[in-house]
């Protein structure tokens, strides 16, 4: 995914991932690093590795998401068609920004112990993922603001495809849309994702990307406009849990783009889920305030059951 980055950049997108190391008083003491270089993942290895002075332990893919050739594939072949795919912006929430523009507001929080345990029970409660239960709220908690109609949301979901052997900090990663309705359950959002893996999209996606980095510049830069093109609302990255001896809590946030103008991330630390969201400056004149978002998701994650206005 390094070579997408790049072109974005080319282009005139911010493409740094934000990290921020949270003290109990004073000011955060904020990371910028390259995407082109780093996925999210491999990024806060390196800087707990560099900040922490811990080897953190890299998260792999997991077994049941390897799949033999003919299943990736088939992956690559949905990749390509969804890519060719022309979108109704009336059916998907479009936000209709323009694909370049600098980063925009900010707002995150770290959650308490217990605030995080309660995320926690809510997920496995369900059956679900935290990864699914995060999306789902995620996705009620910005549908006031970004979404059009009652159509389903397009979300980019990055995906880790490391193996065991892979310890690089660099780009090892790809990326599933994943429309997501308002109107969905949890267990609903669960299934999707679950089913974007069981068709092995990510094996496809990480193989598009390979391919991209062998074509000329002018066909890649054709191939990361298309996928601008799609009316994504934004992406939204988990890096699930850590365990860091005298560690302080932690935020990050991929970039937002204008090609998914809402960026996400959440990261665990020692049991404290810390939640960050940023939006693309293009949306800057939309009537939100990036806070209200992110208290709307931080209460629908403890509880799903609530009312998302």
């Amino acid at each position: 995914m390094g070579v997408i980055m790049a072109e974005l950049g080319a282009m005139g997108e911010w493409t740094s991932i934000s990290y921020g190391r949270v003290p109990e008083s004073g000011e955060v003491d904020w990371h910028f690093l390259p995407h082109s270089e780093f996925d999210g993942i491999g990024g806060f290895a390196h800087l707990v590795a560099n900040v922490e002075g811990v080897e953190a332990r890299v998260p792999t893919l997991r077994d049941a998401h390897r799949h033999p050739v003919h299943r990736r594939t088939m992956g690559f072949l949905r990749v390509v068609s969804r890519l060719r795919r022309r979108y109704d912006p009336k059916r998907l929430g479009d936000c209709q920004v323009k694909l370049a523009g600098s980063p925009g507001a900010v707002a995150f929080v770290v959650c308490d112990e217990a605030e995080s345990r309660r995320i926690v029970h809510a997920a496995s409660s369900r059956s679900v993922t935290v990864n699914s239960l995060l999306l789902h709220s995620l996705a009620r908690a910005s549908a006031p603001a970004f979404a059009v109609g009652n159509g389903p949301m397009l979300w980019g979901v990055p995906v880790n495809m490391r193996t065991r052997g892979a310890r690089d900090y660099g780009n090892i990663w790809t990326l599933l849309y994943v429309e997501v309705n308002e109107r969905l359950g949890v267990a609903d959002v669960h299934r999707v994702v679950q089913d974007e893996l069981d068709k092995s999209v990510h094996h496809g996606s990480f193989a598009l990307t390979w391919l991209m980095s062998r074509m000329p510049a002018q066909t890649r830069k054709d191939v990361v406009t298309q996928m601008g093109a799609l009316p994504a609302t934004g992406v939204f990255s988990n890096l699930g849990s850590w365990e860091i001896p005298s560690g302080r809590p932690w935020v990050f946030c991929p970039p937002p783009s204008g090609g998914g103008p809402v960026a996400a991330g959440c990261v665990t630390v020692n049991g404290r889920l810390g939640l960050m969201i940023q939006i693309h400056g293009s949306l800057a004149a939309v009537p939100v305030a990036t806070a209200d978002v992110l208290e709307r998701w931080k209460r629908l994650a403890m509880d799903p059951t609530a009312d998302s206005g």
